[in-house]
């Protein structure tokens, strides 16, 4: 496909969109839409951009569907039926490497990165079949390398400066800081896990607690960075780290 990736190479997960799997190879045609269950092309993004390292989410309002992406040459918003592209942000572009993939609710479509960049917010909407895309605020009190963030109830959740950041998703006002090992963050049954960057450490946060946020850690074996995502399914909590595989039994009972 001509592809144009950084120096870490490929590290996104396809996105799955009713018969397409969707795909960022960079370069000239810098998003793809392959038929899922044979692999033919279906459709060429017009988009050139170098790919970065996170994956394509979809949004739908007013009946359309948009793809988009953050690469290196910033964020890409791509019609999902045609490939064409619709709006670029430049935020982030270039940038030493964009990781995290961006998070999408309500008309706010969010996206932090490292290395300094902070984060960008921008008003998404589709009134009578055209989008439009205006940036509604950005901050530097919340970014991700390589981490993610997760957004709850109109608040983004996730690594910045001082540690664990509470976010306003409309607006861009901090909120809170809990000064904890801070890098991926999941969401379940109302509590966030919080897995740092490094050490092995997980932290259970209380996100409406009012004071002493924190109410437990633990720390897996293991050295050097810990940059992989937790998983909650099904009453367990998988952590991987280093060279070993963790699974805990979060029920009650």
């Amino acid at each position: 496909m001509g592809g144009k990736v950084g120096g870490w190479k490929y590290a996104e997960s396809v996105l799955i969109l009713g018969k397409l799997a969707i795909v960022t190879p960079g370069g000239k045609n810098a998003i793809v839409a392959l038929d899922k269950m044979t692999g033919k092309t279906v459709w060429k993004s017009d988009a050139s951009a170098q790919a970065g390292y996170s994956s394509c989410i979809s949004i739908t309002e007013g009946g359309s569907t948009i793809i988009c992406n953050g690469s290196q040459s910033g964020l890409m918003f791509i019609d999902a039926k045609t490939g064409k592209e619709l709006y670029r942000s430049k935020f982030a572009a270039p940038n030493t490497a964009n990781c995290p993939t961006p998070a999408y609710s309500n008309g706010y479509l969010f996206w932090g990165v490292g290395y300094g960049k902070g984060s960008i917010c921008l008003k998404v909407a589709n009134s009578g079949g055209k989008w439009s895309f205006s940036e509604a605020w950005r901050s530097r009190d919340i970014s991700s390398h390589p981490g993610n963030y997760v957004v709850n109830g109109g608040m983004v959740y996730g690594k910045g400066r001082g540690g664990l950041v509470c976010v306003d998703l409309k607006t861009g006002e901090t909120l809170w800081k809990e000064k904890v090992g801070a890098g991926q963050v999941v969401w379940a049954d109302g509590m966030l896990y919080v897995f740092a960057d490094r050490g092995g450490k997980m932290s259970l946060v209380d996100p409406s607690a009012p004071s002493d946020k924190v109410k437990g850690s633990f720390s897996v074996k293991g050295s050097g960075s810990s940059w992989s995502h937790p998983v909650i399914i099904g009453g367990r909590l998988y952590l991987r780290y280093d060279k070993n595989l963790y699974c805990f039994n979060m029920k009650s009972n």
